[in-house]
């Protein structure tokens, strides 16, 4: 009895099998489709390069505390800005330059 019962599930599981192998859906060709995606592409920036590293300034720590009097603490402050304001400058103008397409 245990054969018998064996070999019915496995002519039917055969015969399922026989059976959706038959039916196949229609198929058809692949639609490719090309499509061009642009991507921003970064480029090294030769102004960038010209304006170099900061300047050394002159009103750092040690030297306004080594400064002898306040007048010449202001000094130091006024030269370090002015550098500072002309370096800045001159960044900003070649970020700028940089930045247009």
């Amino acid at each position: 009895m245990k054969s018998l019962n064996n070999y019915i599930c496995t002519t039917s599981v055969c015969l399922m099998l026989v059976g959706c192998a038959g039916q196949s859906p229609h198929l058809t060709e692949p639609v490719v489709q090309v499509q061009r995606v642009e991507v921003p592409v970064v480029r090294p920036c030769p102004t960038l390069s010209s304006v170099g590293h900061p300047p050394k300034l002159p009103d750092t720590n040690s030297a306004l505390q080594s400064a002898p009097n306040i007048a010449e603490r202001v000094k130091l402050l006024m030269a370090g800005r002015a550098l500072r304001d002309g370096w800045m400058s001159n960044a900003d103008q070649a970020i700028t330059t940089c930045s247009r397409p």
